[in-house]
């Protein structure tokens, strides 16, 4: 996490999807069903006979499960069922882990119960302690591990970094298509700039803004601030 140029690789999707069926049960009849009580048989079972047809045709006419869920999707109900489990750093040439992170899928009361996003999504200020020597590195290697309850159909975020309140870098980087009950790993690597601000200058003042979208709707959000160790 510095102010570096970034390269987004090929983004990696694993997930299993699972489907459900309705069937209709021929087997299953209306128990309480009684001549004596007055009820026409012919009349019944042509009306359960009718009732079957329509709903065969109902069924028929249904779209299918991930049109269902993108017709009722927000903003809203997307961002509240995103998490981003890990991330992690490493010298892109010999792989070397500089620094990791599990604190952003920390959940609270409002984010298990579905209410809001995950504490780390909500653009409250987060500190995050990283060993300076990463500014050392030619390149280093970025990866996002998260999660997403829905479909996002062009998930993307917006990378803007902020010095003493001003942006002075900033990036837009695709991932595309999001699985609904996924679990994505997002790699990119960082390639050091010609020039690089003074750490002194950086540690405890330069913050992290990276907010997420779909396509051109806004998600949420996540800020933090860095200090170099």
């Amino acid at each position: 996490m510095f102010p570096l140029k970034f390269n987004p690789l090929t983004p990696l999707n694993m997930a299993l999807q699972s489907s459900g069926s309705s069937r209709i049960d021929d087997s299953k009849d209306y128990k309480n069903f009684s001549e004596n009580e007055g009820k026409d048989t012919d009349n019944y079972l042509h009306l359960k006979s009718e009732a079957k047809e329509s709903y065969r045709s109902s069924c028929d006419s249904k779209i299918q499960p991930n049109e269902v869920e993108s017709a009722f999707l927000t903003p809203k109900i997307i961002s509240n069922g995103m998490r981003i489990l890990e991330m992690n750093m490493n010298d892109y040439f010999n792989a070397k882990q500089l620094w990791s992170s599990t604190s952003y899928g920390e959940e609270d009361e409002l984010s298990i119960s579905g209410c809001e996003p995950s504490p780390s999504l909500r653009g409250m200020e987060m500190i995050e302690e990283i060993p300076k020597e990463i500014l050392q590195c030619k390149a280093v290697s970025r990866e996002i591990r998260f999660s997403s309850k829905h479909t996002i159909t062009q998930f993307r975020l917006l990378q803007r970094i902020i010095l003493h309140g001003q942006c002075i870098e900033e990036w837009n980087f695709q991932f595309g298509f999001v699985i609904p009950g996924s679990t994505n790993t997002w790699q990119q690597v960082i390639e050091a700039a010609p020039v690089m601000i003074p750490v002194e200058q950086l540690s405890g003042h330069v913050i992290f803004e990276t907010s997420f979208y779909d396509g051109d709707e806004f998600l949420c959000k996540n800020m933090v601030r860095i200090f170099y160790i």
